[in-house]
């Protein structure tokens, strides 16, 4: 990885690692790293398997590096991989995943990671990484994207309070760029704010101070009250006011870059009432013919959405789909004939209706289930089988 200062000999207790000559002590968490990473890869010549079928998981494997190593070991790990049936590298770090996409452009799917209903899933590649190299103005879009127009599922809010705080401590590195461990954050706003004493300004400390990981604070009468995750959007958009009052012109540039419609007079961000829209809600549930399903002695009520796509909803019995779609959620779905490959839809089948992933394959139509335990069903007698649209959001139940 083009670093000769360390030595490795090998012994009968395992390996003596030398630094210039002398006991290697204290290794850095990127020499640690640098050394699981060779020995991870020098051990798949020891494993007896084809590599040409062989899948490589790599969990954030260099992120700890230094700009000595980051190179060499991007370059080292493609080399590495470049014969295995297929690798996965997972990272969090933002320059990473757009250095890689560079590297292996010519052969890569990317996906992130997103909180759907309080678990994990992969979704392909959010637009705004694409859209954007630095990681700085795919935060700053993010939390104006949020600030305008908030999840309808509180649950989707948890990863923004900390997207706000690198997005803050980005803003200050830049108004204020004091060597490392000169300054903490609270000093920067204060020493930016010096005597104004903003509501902008006191709610940016009280974000870096409490609501970055959404700690509730009693430690005394007069302490701010802390307001539910709720308060989330009004909150993020003390923080964009507080990055256009101290840089005017830097936030007009980068909000008219996310927001075609953003106007530099008035606030931060206009925020979106958003419009609803009434949609039938149906109940999942099998019916004699596809044509019944629509009946209006099957619908239960009226449904209030804001996705103007929605063609009608459907509440969702059973776990098929579960984790990504759970027992009791409504289920938003765009009426259509066809639907892009393996997206979810809803469905009809020889007298059962279903919400599944609708695979097309050589073979024809697969309908399949996110939880494994369900068989996939296949279409054999299409004039048994009718598609009524794709599922384009979930929501949790009314119920709840």
């Amino acid at each position: 990885m083009g670093r000769s200062e360390l030595v490795f000999e090998n012994t009968d207790l395992g390996y003596k690692i030398t630094r210039n000559g002398k006991r290697a002590t204290n290794l850095s968490t990127g020499e640690e790293n640098a050394i699981a990473l060779i020995y991870f890869f020098n051990s798949l010549l020891d494993v007896d398997s084809d590599i040409n079928n062989t899948i490589i998981v790599l969990d954030d494997p260099i992120s700890s590096f230094d700009s000595n190593f980051y190179y060499n070991a991007i370059s080292y790990i493609k080399e590495k991989s470049d014969l295995a049936g297929q690798t996965f590298v997972f990272t969090h770090k933002f320059s990473l995943y757009k250095d890689y996409s560079l590297m292996f452009k010519d052969n890569t799917n990317r996906y992130t990671i997103k909180r759907v209903q309080n678990a994990p899933q992969l979704v392909n590649e959010d637009s705004l990484i694409n859209q954007f190299h630095d990681e700085y103005a795919y935060l700053f879009k993010k939390i104006y994207d949020f600030v305008k127009d908030p999840p309808k599922n509180t649950t989707d809010y948890l990863q923004y309070p900390n997207m706000a705080r690198r997005l803050l401590e980005a803003f200050l590195t830049f108004k204020l760029p004091y060597p490392s461990g000169n300054r903490t954050m609270i000093d920067k706003v204060l020493e930016i704010e010096k005597d104004n004493n903003t509501a902008a300004g006191r709610a940016v400390l009280r974000l870096l101070n409490n609501r970055s990981h959404l700690r509730i604070i009693t430690d005394n009468d007069n302490s701010d009250d802390i307001d539910t995750i709720v308060a989330l959007p009004d909150i993020l958009l003390n923080l964009l006011e507080f990055i256009k009052l101290h840089d005017e012109t830097h936030y007009n540039t980068l909000a008219a870059l996310c927001d075609p419609l953003y106007q530099e007079e008035g606030k931060a961000v206009e925020i979106i009432r958003p419009k609803t829209f009434k949609v039938s809600l149906y109940k999942m549930a099998a019916s004699a013919g596809y044509g019944d399903y629509l009946d209006n002695n099957l619908i239960s009520d009226e449904f209030e959405v804001n996705n103007p796509n929605c063609s009608f909803a459907v509440k969702i019995s059973g776990d098929s789909m579960e984790p990504d779609i759970c027992d009791g959620s409504i289920a938003l779905v765009k009426e259509c004939e066809e639907i892009p490959n393996a997206h979810k839809g809803i469905a009809w089948y020889k007298g059962v209706c279903y919400c599944k992933k609708v695979v097309q394959t050589k073979n024809g139509v697969l309908l399949v289930s996110t939880n494994q335990k369900y068989p996939n069903i296949e279409i054999i007698d299409y004039d048994e089988y009718h598609l009524f649209g794709e599922v384009i959001d979930v929501m949790p139940s009314i119920d709840e």
